[in-house]
């Protein structure tokens, strides 16, 4: 994507400013969650600015030894919306070297069940989502979040990553 193009009596923005331009987001140290509510992956989010249009890509590396499936979703500010579209294991997969893979489209919000081979000790697995957000009419944070689908915990691991780069906006 070319850098943006300004011309004479622009007011020129932050917003303009990035835009094309990637940023790397990575998360330094694995994060544990052992509850079945959604928790922000810490470091695996962005400031969204109100009008954006955002290109996310996240390569997630997590183990989930004993829970029974892994649960992602975004928390997506105000009337933004968001088109994810996903690969990972399926739901209910014993183990992460011989198993399914799904590919889907989902919402922002709409939780995805994942798989995450239970009773199987560092069983890393990874969940991939090449995705397009269109940021409403408010700026915020937009974190990626996890949780257990069922009692037990799920654990992102480090250097799990999003690149995220705005292509679009006012």
């Amino acid at each position: 994507m070319p850098y943006p193009e300004f011309r004479a009596g622009q007011r020129v923005t932050a917003l303009l400013l990035n835009k094309g331009r990637p940023e790397y987001i990575y998360n330094a140290a694995p994060q544990t969650n052992a509850t079945t509510t959604p928790a922000d992956i810490t470091d695996l989010g962005f400031w969204g600015e109100a009008g954006g249009v955002y290109d996310v890509k996240a390569r997630v590396a997590y183990d989930a030894p004993t829970a029974t499936d892994a649960v992602f979703r975004w928390f997506v500010p105000g009337d933004g919306v968001m088109q994810r579209n996903i690969i990972a294991q399926t739901a209910g997969t014993t183990t992460n070297i011989d198993s399914n893979m799904i590919a889907i489209r989902r919402g922002g919000t709409t939780a995805q069940i994942v798989g995450a081979p239970n009773g199987v000790a560092s069983a890393f697995s990874v969940y991939l989502e090449d995705s397009i957000l269109r940021m409403g009419g408010t700026a915020g944070w937009v974190p990626l979040q996890v949780n257990a689908n069922a009692a037990g915990t799920v654990t992102v691991q480090g250097d799990s990553y999003l690149i995220v780069t705005q292509v679009g906006g006012l």
